[in-house]
């Protein structure tokens, strides 16, 4: 039986096969947008239910979210940013990491960490959620980097909820990549991303009418530009 390799390699001899041309490209990737955009057209919402009820609800919670906008200028909302524990361990690891560590800020960031810890040991991301493996292990290794005792009742029962759950092996790229700065885990394990991505669309090598067509790193949401 050929291999696949053998039966492309036959294909290209005879012709079957050729390289497309970037305005053949082009023009595919114009009907994806075509395709997209029919797609992104939505029907025009109607102002009003048959629900007084449900009207008035919504028009009180307009008014009330309008009214918080920052004053003088009404343009934005401001407020505070809740998140979970992931984020005050990652800053413990950043402080070491970068030989930068307030002690002060470290002790209050532990304590903050320590304070989101279930009965149970592990993390999660938002208050009731399940236990999250990579949360877990940045808030158990952040703790650990902080001074906590590995042998203190709370730090062991991380541990073990970390190895009953399949450790290390099992995180996502982010705590992989944390992990890795430290020493902790193998840069072979880290999918690696390259440096130029931050470049697009703007590469010079790139022919002019794919660069509009190519992933911007601008139009990638806050926490994805993080992960990458």
């Amino acid at each position: 039986m050929a291999h696949h390799s053998d039966t492309l390699h036959r294909d290209l001899k005879r012709g079957r096969t050729r390289h497309r041309t970037l305005r053949e490209i082009d023009k595919d990737l114009e009907s994806l947008d075509g395709m997209l955009h029919a797609f992104a057209v939505k029907a025009p919402r109607a102002n009003k239910s048959n629900d007084a009820v449900l009207d008035h609800a919504i028009d009180v919670q307009i008014k009330r979210l309008l009214s918080l906008r920052e004053k003088p200028h009404n343009e934005y909302w401001n407020a505070e940013l809740d998140s979970n524990a992931g984020l005050g361990a990652q800053y413990i690891l950043m402080m070491h990491f970068l030989d930068q560590v307030d002690d002060v800020k470290q002790r209050k960031l532990a304590n903050y960490t320590r304070n989101w810890q279930t009965p149970e040991g592990y993390w999660t991301i938002h208050t009731g959620g399940p236990g999250h493996l990579s949360y877990t292990i940045t808030c158990y290794f952040g703790l650990k980097v902080a001074g906590d005792d590995p042998d203190a009742p709370h730090m062991k029962k991380a541990r073990e909820w970390i190895l009953a759950n399949g450790g290390a092996m099992k995180v996502g790229v982010e705590t992989r990549f944390l992990l890795a700065l430290f020493g902790q885990f193998d840069w072979a394990g880290v999918p690696p991303i390259p440096p130029w991505l931050v470049l697009l669309p703007y590469i010079p090598q790139l022919p002019g009418l794919l660069q509009r067509k190519t992933v911007n790193i601008y139009d990638l949401s806050y926490w994805c530009r993080i992960s990458l």
